[in-house]
């Protein structure tokens, strides 16, 4: 298994492996699967694409929108998958309603199930993000594995 640790990007791998990512509280974890039969999967922090001090209660498009193009550089990817970290699991605030919008827009996808583990693999052609309790199914080490999310460099004015 490829996986990404906090706040980074996993190797890309075939899509007949398996790739994965865990400790997602508010945090989500986003699959990208390019033209080569490849895939992989980032830990992003959601604190990166919130709104201003001023107005901390809006979702800030253009950071989300830099780190799915950052992610694409990296990739190549077309498509994407998404999970929501645990935090967003039943959690009936407006906040939740807005990310999703906003991940919706943003990668394509809408996503529908919360977790702290994903795991992604690949049946028939088509993607299967599968949630898990726990990182018990992730390789020792998962948590430094990938390359790092350079925030800094992605923050949307």
């Amino acid at each position: 298994m490829e996986a990404a640790g906090y706040d980074r990007l996993s190797k890309l791998a075939s899509d007949s492996g398996e790739v994965g990512t865990a400790g997602l509280g508010n945090c989500i974890a986003v699959v990208g699967f390019n033209g080569s039969k490849q895939m992989a999967i980032a830990h992003y922090n959601t604190l990166n694409c919130m709104g201003t001090p001023s107005n901390s209660s809006q979702w800030n498009e253009a950071s989300l929108t830099n780190f799915r193009d950052w992610f694409v550089k990296q990739t190549k990817a077309t498509k994407f998958m998404v999970g929501l970290g645990g935090v967003w699991f039943d959690n009936p605030s407006d906040s939740r309603f807005e990310l999703v919008k906003l991940v919706t827009k943003v990668f394509g996808y809408e996503p529908t199930a919360a977790a702290s583990c994903f795991t992604c693999t690949v049946k028939n052609g088509s993607g299967i993000l599968t949630p898990h309790a726990n990182s018990d199914v992730m390789p020792q080490g998962w948590g430094q594995m990938g390359l790092l999310i350079p925030y800094d460099q992605l923050k949307g004015r």
